[in-house]
């Protein structure tokens, strides 16, 4: 990766279509990345395809870093769920 990180943030299986993750930002103090994201659901009552979704997003971010926070618009912590892990 020539001196480079990549970054992968997953949603996880959802049950329609509309959802996605964006990332918007990045930034580093000390030797930590903390990458922003955003993400989108369908609107209540809006009309989305019936098939199974897994938002990703990856990211090339030059640099090493010892830990890495991911977190959404409002730079509350991203919500870890399933058996992955947060780093």
């Amino acid at each position: 990766l020539n001196g480079s990180t990549l970054v992968g943030v997953f949603l996880g299986q959802r049950a329609t279509g509309g959802y996605s993750v964006k990332v918007t930002g990045a930034s580093v103090s000390g030797g930590t990345l903390t990458v922003a994201v955003q993400v989108r659901a369908p609107a209540a009552g809006s009309f989305t395809t019936q098939a199974i979704t897994s938002p990703w997003a990856i990211v090339r971010v030059p640099g090493s870093f010892s830990s890495v926070n991911v977190v959404d618009e409002t730079g509350q912590p991203l919500r870890a769920t399933g058996s992955g892990t947060n780093r």
